[in-house]
């Protein structure tokens, strides 16, 4: 509840009276700043968001009412500044939590299409390296993707050839591999 003084000042408020605004932030500016202060801890930004709730009461000065606590309105705007003030914090910080995070894949995603691509032209040399008929028998299966049987038709071979080939294939490829790696 307003006292009777407090309510002739809302009114002179209102109605733009410039020393009335002054009499309020005089008495409510210290209180204001203090409680900005305990929860945002550095004086700088309790300062803005105190010159902020003064700011806001002046602009909004015709609509607030006779009956209106001055120290209710004033906490209720401060309050929501800080709580804007920690919301921003929080997305800053989550953004650059992402973003370093992104920078990590990139940087390791890098990485790995080097080693892809080590590792791919190891592969192609090593399997350049096997005898002509192993090699056409090792690149039906594995490139084109053709069964053991249809190489074997292909190539007018056995089968069982077809899979003793495969065999020292794919030896030879683990073996390279061990020393690659």
């Amino acid at each position: 509840m307003q006292t009777p003084e407090t309510k002739i000042l809302v009114r002179k408020l209102r109605k733009g009276d410039v020393s009335a605004f002054d009499f309020i932030f005089k008495n409510y500016n210290q209180k204001v700043f203090n409680f900005c202060l305990q929860f945002l801890k550095k004086r700088q930004d309790a300062e803005e968001v105190t010159q902020e709730v003064f700011i806001a009461l002046w602009e909004n000065r015709e609509k607030i009412t006779s009956n209106t606590l001055l120290s209710s309105y004033f906490y209720g705007i401060a309050r929501n500044k800080i709580y804007n003030i920690y919301r921003k914090s929080f997305y800053i910080q989550a953004h650059i939590e992402y973003l370093n995070s992104r920078e990590k894949r990139l940087e390791s995603f890098a990485e790995d299409e080097v080693l892809y691509n080590e590792l791919n032209q190891f592969l192609n040399e090593t399997i350049d390296d096997l005898p002509p008929k192993r090699k056409e028998v090792f690149e039906l299966s594995r490139f084109e993707g053709l069964t053991y049987k249809e190489i074997a038709k292909r190539m007018k071979i056995s089968e069982n050839t077809v899979d003793v080939q495969m065999r020292k294939a794919l030896v030879f490829l683990r073996n390279a591999l061990k020393d690659f790696y």
